[in-house]
């Protein structure tokens, strides 16, 4: 149950970041305003991230880690289409992981 409440907040906490840049872009110049969409965007990424893996069917105790990180390096690649073309090409053998070892993974490639 608190594992439960825990995603539960965390959740919450992205909607309320997502809410409080949204509220913040509106008073700013276009310049600042485009900075904080691209921070929303990236925002929603991780939320995105967090929500594939907390709504794997609770009998699921495998996570197909090609599929995650090809999803992940589209997300990505929607986020920065309109500062540079970038290419996706996910080659990977197919692996099963642990549900707990894709979030960590998904931070690294996102920070490459």
């Amino acid at each position: 149950m608190l594992h439960t409440e825990m995603k539960h907040r965390l959740k919450n906490e992205f909607a309320m970041m997502l809410s409080l840049i949204g509220l913040q872009s509106h008073q700013l110049q276009p310049q600042l305003r485009e900075a904080l969409d691209a921070i929303a965007q990236r925002v929603r990424i991780i939320s995105g991230i967090h929500d594939r893996l907390q709504s794997a069917p609770a009998d699921k105790n495998r996570v197909d880690l090609v599929e995650y990180l090809g999803d992940l390096c589209r997300s990505l690649q929607d986020c920065v289409r309109e500062l540079r073309p970038v290419a996706e090409n996910v080659r990977a053998e197919p692996i099963m992981v642990a549900p707990e070892q894709p979030l960590s993974l998904g931070l690294i490639v996102y920070a490459l």
